[in-house]
């Protein structure tokens, strides 16, 4: 299979609104992807909340802090297997049209799925990393705010750079041979529209996400900063109470963010491929 890219041009917006279109116009196939990932991931959260009832707030935070290098590390392997699961059933349906299942056959796609998103984020994590720690020394010697500006520039070209290579993950999902230099290759002159679309995608679930926020935790906070005497325990039980709804609403914008970042990636390798 050839993936020469002779002059196609990609469109920002039309992918955009394309992510968000094949997610509305699908519900039925999406939520037959998304049911076993969300089921584990509530079931995770569940086990946490559980813990949190049985041992406090206090005690689990102590606990976090104690193990925070290998549960974190633990933690990412576990999201990144929830989002490879509904991933690669949703690349394969945008891109071959394949229906998704609830039990889905795992196979060789999903192994190298998880190594490519391992192996990537490891690679990006080392240019963020140096400009990042750039941008930190040069506010810290500039004594500005407006240094810290500099980070916008440096999350962009975190942003482009996985822009250019996000055609590899439907490829790899759909078990098309594509490396990562011919993934830099196919979207040349075409990673300011990935970019652009995955811009213009965000700004609503980012949108939502801050009023949702707001709702389910302004209210602890105005019990926390209203004056008046509040018991640990009280604390401690606005927190449990609040903790479920907001484990819920969060994974759902969560799969709905990686419902568009699917959409986006399947609709640049369908027009590139």
């Amino acid at each position: 299979m050839s993936y020469s890219t002779p002059g196609v041009k990609l469109r920002g917006t039309q992918m955009a609104g394309e992510a968000y279109g094949s997610w509305t116009r699908n519900l039925a196939a999406w939520a037959t992807a998304v049911a076993l990932p969300f089921a584990i991931l509530m079931a995770v959260t569940y086990g946490i909340w559980q813990i949190l009832i049985s041992e406090g707030v206090e005690a689990y935070a102590q606990q976090e802090q104690a193990g925070s290098g290998l549960r974190d590390a633990a933690s990412t392997l576990v999201q990144i297997i929830i989002y490879t699961l509904f991933a690669v059933a949703w690349h394969r349906f945008l891109v071959l049209q394949e229906k998704p299942k609830v039990i889905p056959t795992i196979g060789s796609q999903h192994v190298r799925f998880i190594l490519w998103t391992l192996g990537l984020t490891l690679l990006m994590a080392i240019p963020a990393a140096v400009v990042f720690g750039l941008v930190a020394m040069l506010s810290g010697a500039a004594q500005s705010p407006l240094a810290s500006l500099l980070i916008l520039p440096a999350i962009g070209l975190v942003i482009y750079l996985v822009a250019r290579v996000s055609v590899l993950f439907p490829a790899v999902a759909c078990q098309e041979p594509l490396g990562l230099v011919a993934a830099w290759r196919m979207t040349r002159g075409n990673g300011l529209a990935i970019v652009l679309a995955v811009v213009l995608a965000s700004i609503p679930i980012i949108l939502i996400a801050m009023l949702l926020s707001v709702l389910l935790f302004g209210n602890l906070a105005q019990v926390a900063q209203s004056g008046t005497v509040v018991s640990e325990e009280q604390l401690t039980e606005a927190f449990l109470s609040i903790y479920w709804m907001g484990s819920l609403v969060g994974a759902v914008i969560s799969f709905i963010g990686s419902t568009v970042a699917v959409g986006i990636a399947s609709s640049a390798y369908r027009q590139l491929r």
